[in-house]
């Protein structure tokens, strides 16, 4: 006899109307006794009526007959509210045929088919914060779920953009899942650091509030609610997890549920998770967090019926590394409720993958020179029209032109800040500029002859675009690829080649809108990339764009300096320049009560420079691990120090205990401390830039100097005996190849005991 029988399964749906050819396919399942799924597709004719044959195990037990829609997963069919029956073992035992009741499809049964399973089309466009489209970045949309403070991502499709930037996602969406449990145990849950730092915050006054775990665990709330409730949701957590994100319905999870045979225990109900929920609430005061997501347990929560998915997304573009992660949302940015046909524009962080702007260029012969290190030159002291900063705030960073009434705001930085190291200057020809090759010159600001840039500070540079790369053949799929434009040595002349006359020497035809290569921002405008240390002394200089056209043998002619557009005069932008020296070159002594370099947190270096010059109590000298009782006024005398007079800010800490700190410095506004200069004349105490400009500093120069730090009673200011340390640091204000962090600072430690 043979070990299988073939089920013939009538299907009679000619109580519908209108079916229309799209919704004619159905499906049927059949589960064994072992969890195994076997699936057959059968189409209705046009009165309605099918018939399906499948063939199962006769020698196992029980089979589980299911049937729905044909776009379906076998798992959704078998564990959705759906029309089915159970064939008994003795019914098919060695027999190589059976037919089945008729399966029966009523009207209301159609229309829930409809909604329980439905196609989802989420389309839109990657743009960057500027507006540009962003092509060849991967979307991904995720549907979120959470639960007290674990979350529940679920990857429902991804797709890659066009070279416009848009997206199509579409995905199949099921709800209705019963038991509910199937679609708990299909979830992936983990703890969500956004949730906990919202719960555990506002919950913080509880005083047996659990501590947040990586994954659910019903006893984690057993000093809040009835133990016995809590050991009947126990199986629910006690089970074989899905262990990554999946695609809704895919193959991979229809094979996953049928091997790990979903049974519950008889008590899992659904009755023990709602007693927890309102246990939960009655004892817990409902956090801002807790409305802002109708979270539970505060809120009722069944998402295993929620129909409609809550989409958030996430999105990667190969810039600047493969695989970057420029857009990653947050449950706070989750869309309830999508719709079957939705348009989801998204803008991601960074906008290294977008395309380059399509601003029109400015009409003539002529340049327009925009930025320095992504600072506007209208923000750059002696570049500004009209002009606003003094002669001696030329070449300095400025970004935003102070109030009238004001020198400067009053607890702003960010200002007076020069160059240092790596500048990049960037810009934009007139559409009738017409050149070839060009260069820059430089000069002390102001006065002297032009002269070309130092041998060797102009480097050369890429630019990015997408499309096929140089030379692939018609057809090729469009990548991101990068375009060299290095530093070319030509009649004795370091020039580089402009964009236009690359395209023109490139494949040309095949770039810009319309055609197959775009280019994209990333170092879209620069210009000039150039290294200043080295090579240019500290000082203020003028740097203005030379151009030529090259001949039919290469060679440079008709030589001119570009007018700014939309004026008659030359291009040129005044740059300070401020490097750093550290070691023998910067003149710092290594002496052993000043030590610098290896083995000490001190860099050899003046720019800026820090020191615990005396540490004095009752007027006796300390030393650095001294054991100190506090029996008189403790004097401080420090120094925080820049020879260029471009001093940022310093600070003063006393660190002690564990992780435990006081801001000695912050104690000069009261009776505690006072804080006095040691210099002749006396210089401003700052401890920042625009403090020392409101005491008597003059834009942009504040060196710093030698400061005294008293405190007349410090018994009131270190709470208890401990090991003290002293931590003195300073920072400068130059812009460090072009990143706008404080790179340039240093620091000094002093370390005592006092005794309290």
């Amino acid at each position: 006899m043979s070990d299988h029988t073939t089920l013939r399964i009538p299907v009679d749906a000619s109580a519908l109307d209108g079916i229309d050819d799209a919704h004619r396919r159905l499906r049927v399942v059949a589960r064994d006794a072992l969890g195994t799924l076997r699936t057959t597709d059968v189409t209705l004719d046009a009165d309605g009526r099918a018939e399906a044959e499948i063939d199962v195990p006769n020698d196992l037990g029980d089979v589980e007959i299911s049937i729905g829609p044909g776009e379906f997963g076998a798992a959704d069919l078998h564990n959705l509210r759906q029309p089915g029956t159970r064939i008994r073992f003795d019914e098919i035992r060695e027999q190589p045929e059976l037919r089945v009741p008729d399966f029966t499809i009523r009207p209301e049964l159609w229309q829930r088919w409809r909604r329980w399973c439905r196609t989802f089309v989420v389309e839109g466009q990657v743009t960057c914060p500027n507006g540009q489209p962003v092509p060849g970045a991967t979307v991904t949309a995720f549907d979120v779920d959470f639960w007290w403070w674990w979350t529940s991502w679920q990857k429902v499709g991804t797709a890659t953009t066009d070279a416009q930037g848009r997206y199509r996602i579409e995905f199949r969406w099921c709800c209705g899942f019963a038991p509910w449990w199937w679609w708990w145990r299909r979830r992936h849950w983990a703890l969500d650091p956004v949730l906990a730092d919202g719960l555990v915050g506002a919950l913080q006054e509880v005083p047996t509030l659990p501590r947040p775990t990586p994954q659910p665990d019903p006893f984690l709330f057993a000093p809040l609610a009835d133990v016995d409730n809590l050991s009947r949701l126990e199986p629910l957590f006690d089970r074989k997890r899905i262990s990554e994100p999946v695609v809704l319905g895919n193959d991979e999870l229809d094979e996953h549920i049928a091997r790990v045979r979903l049974e519950p225990p008889p008590q899992l109900s659904l009755q023990p998770l709602e007693d927890l929920r309102r246990q939960l609430a009655r004892k817990l005061p409902e956090p801002p967090i807790a409305q802002r997501l109708s979270l539970w347990p505060w809120y009722p929560w069944q998402p295993w019926f929620d129909c409609a998915p809550d989409l958030t997304f996430q999105v990667h573009a190969p810039c600047p590394e493969p695989e970057t992660l420029v857009l990653n949302e947050t449950i706070f940015d989750l869309r309830p409720n999508v719709s079957t046909n939705e348009t989801i524009d998204l803008v991601v962080e960074d906008e290294g993958c977008c395309l380059a702007p399509t601003d029109p260029q400015p009409a003539g012969q002529c340049v327009v020179l925009s930025n320095v290190c992504s600072v506007d030159i209208e923000s750059i002291g002696g570049n500004e029209t009209p002009p606003v900063a003094t002669a001696a705030q030329a070449g300095y960073a400025r970004f935003s032109p102070p109030p009238a009434t004001l020198a400067y705001p009053p607890t702003n930085d960010n200002i007076d800040r020069p160059f240092a190291e790596a500048i990049r200057i960037s810009g934009t020809f007139g559409t009738q500029a017409n050149l070839d090759v060009y260069a820059f010159e430089f000069r002390p600001h102001g006065a002297g002859a032009w002269s070309p840039l130092p041998g060797g500070a102009a480097r050369g540079f890429s630019r990015r675009f997408y499309g096929p790369a140089l030379g692939a053949p018609a057809g090729t799929t469009p990548d991101y690829h990068w375009a060299p434009f290095p530093v070319q040595t030509i009649d004795g002349i370091e020039v580089y080649s402009t964009r236009e006359h690359f395209e023109d020497t490139h494949e040309p035809g095949t770039w810009g809108l319309g055609n197959p290569r775009l280019w994209l921002a990333a170092n879209y405008f620069l210009l000039l990339n150039a290294q200043t240390k080295g090579y240019f002394a500290d000082s203020a200089y003028d740097f203005r764009l030379i151009g030529w056209d090259l001949d039919a043998d290469g060679h440079l002619e008709n030589r001119r300096v570009l007018p700014l557009c939309g004026t008659q005069q030359a291009n040129e932008v005044v740059i300070r320049i401020d490097n750093r020296y550290v070691g023998g070159a910067s003149g710092h002594p290594n002496v052993p009560d000043h030590p610098c370099g290896e083995g000490t947190v001190h860099v050899c270096t003046l720019e800026p420079d820090t020191d615990v010059i005396q540490v004095r109590v009752a007027g006796q000298i300390v030393k650095p691990c001294d054991i100190l009782d506090l029996d008189g006024p403790m004097e401080i005398d420090f120094l925080a120090h820049d020879p260029d007079g471009h001093l940022a800010w310093y600070s003063l800490h006393a660190t002690y205990d564990e992780n435990k700190t006081i801001n000695l410095l912050s104690l000069i506004s009261g009776p505690e401390a006072s804080l006095t200069s040691l210099d002749t004349p006396a210089r401003p105490l700052g401890p920042h830039y625009h403090d020392a400009l409101t005491q008597g500093a003059t834009a942009p120069t504040w060196t710093g100097g030698r400061y005294r730090l008293t405190l007349p009673t410090p018994r009131n200011v270190f709470p208890k005996t401990c090991g003290y340390q002293l931590e003195l640091k300073a920072w400068k204000r130059p812009i460090v190849n072009c990143s706008g962090n404080y790179t340039y600072r240093n620091q000094s430690h002093f370390t005592v005991t006092i005794k309290i």
